[in-house]
């Protein structure tokens, strides 16, 4: 999935992004095996977000 996608989605839900880690970031993932693939399992390019709800 797409961290922009997820960014979006969350915003026209009406959330706001709080903060982000790249501590599970791997770029030398290119995506093209599928992330339950036994070689590539555990390697993946993945992100954490942390998104809030605004205040009223």
């Amino acid at each position: 999935i797409d961290q922009a996608q997820v960014v979006r989605d969350m915003a026209a839900a009406g959330f706001v992004l709080d903060a982000e880690s790249q501590v599970l970031r791997n770029p030398a993932d290119n995506r093209s095996v599928r992330v339950f693939e036994g070689d590539i399992r555990g390697r993946t390019d993945q992100f954490v977000l942390r998104f809030r709800r605004p205040a009223n």
